[in-house]
């Protein structure tokens, strides 16, 4: 028997060299142990108990709901301090140097963090003049979702794993949004629908009375789209790879190689992906690919490649067989698109960097079966899987030629 907050916690010993303990309608942050081990893993009791179960080095454990809040601010400071840089690849950094991070709250702090960049304008507006940091975008999404203040409060402690108190002034502007929802009908249309100002009047004059109802679509998560690779495999055996790993993928309404999974899932780290069975890639992509009629033997250029994601499937559709050219003005993205071909066994692509006063396709006029340009390249395309986008993607400089 020990003593833990005053109150007496009974415990015994695993063979994992953990220790189990309760302690009744508490939370527990930090027991004794021959071994320190981070973090906490909490659950829930069928009385409502608060039971924290460490889990000895080796494992992965499950993450306090403050310790989630604490990750999420960690992470969401970091996407903002890096906006050249997509926020799913910091996202991927993020979690691939916390490996004690387990699955399940990868995906609660990612989905916590996206939903803060799909409502980002709204919460700024909430917020006011104020400097929004990333503690305060946080506990704002928290309170205008139904948390109390008094909750929020709660969940910023300063305790172990804990994000630190709020102070007088976080909590004097976040005394405002208690009892409210996140949108208002004061907002702005731009701010309720967030896109920039500036690109409003394009959006109505394209959309008119349907603007709503398509900004209420671009709102919403993207499901997870992939591509089975036909050089390694068929539609049937990916499905049966990716539910070996738990994953309940359906076949896409439209490209005969796509599979679908609802929401966000670390597919990247199981073997159906990194074998390069499957590749993530929407299912619009695949169809242009698909329109392209591209059959072995050909001759193919991708004009505008970027990472290469058409790239692989015109080669799956070309059976590895015949040459394709991928081409891009971003040599970052160019080089990208090397550990991708090689993961997808594609051995019939070559790169060229386009450059100004390049006379590369001159030279080459009439020599292909077929020309793939995917122009121009809004990045508009992105906005639901990529919220972080609206704000940084080419269409802000697009529209604004």
């Amino acid at each position: 028997m020990r003593f833990l907050d005053g109150k007496a916690i009974e415990f015994t010993p695993r063979r994992t060299g953990a220790w189990d303990f309760t302690g009744r309608r508490q939370w527990v942050h930090m027991v004794e142990m021959a071994e320190p081990v981070y973090p906490p893993r909490l659950v829930s009791t069928d009385d409502d108990d608060r039971v924290a179960h460490s889990v000895g080095s080796g494992r992965h454990s499950d993450l306090t709901p403050a310790a989630r809040i604490a990750a999420a601010i960690d992470l969401l400071e970091i996407v903002e301090g890096a906006p050249k840089r997509p926020a799913d690849a910091v996202a991927s950094d993020f979690f691939r140097n916390r490996r004690y991070i387990g699955s399940g709250d990868r995906r609660a702090v990612s989905d916590r963090v996206w939903h803060i960049l799909r409502s980002r304008r709204r919460l700024g507006w909430w917020l006011g003049e104020t400097r929004h940091t990333p503690r305060l975008l946080l506990a704002a999404s928290l309170l205008l979702e139904g948390w109390t203040k008094a909750g929020v409060a709660q969940a910023f402690s300063g305790g172990q794993f804990a994000p630190p108190p709020l102070d007088r002034a976080e909590l004097a502007i976040l005394g405002r949004l208690e009892g409210h929802t996140l949108d208002h009908p004061a907002m702005p249309e731009a701010v309720r629908f967030e896109v920039p100002d500036w690109l409003l009047p394009h959006l109505v004059a394209r959309f008119g009375d349907r603007l709503p109802a398509e900004m209420a679509a671009l709102s919403e998560p993207a499901p997870l789209d992939l591509r089975v690779n036909p050089l390694k495999g068929d539609r049937e055996q990916a499905r049966a790879a990716l539910a070996a790993e738990g994953w309940d993928a359906k076949p896409t309404p439209l490209s005969p190689w796509g599979l679908r999974i609802d929401g966000r899932r670390p597919v990247t780290a199981g073997p159906a992906f990194q074998s390069g069975l499957v590749e993530i890639q929407d299912e619009g992509s695949q169809l242009i690919a698909l329109l392209t009629g591209a059959a072995p033997g050909m001759r193919v250029v991708d004009w505008c490649a970027g990472a290469g994601g058409k790239t692989l499937a015109l080669a799956g559709m070309m059976q590895n067989r015949g040459q394709i050219v991928a081409c891009d003005v971003s040599a970052p993205r160019l080089e990208s698109a090397v550990r991708r071909l090689r993961r997808a066994g594609v051995h019939n692509v070559e790169r060229h960097l386009v450059e100004p006063g390049d006379k590369w396709a001159k030279r080459r006029a009439g020599s292909f079966d077929r020309v793939l340009v995917d122009a121009p390249c809004t990045g508009t395309g992105t906005w639901r899987r990529n919220p972080d986008g609206v704000a940084g993607s080419p269409a802000l400089c697009w529209g604004r030629r």
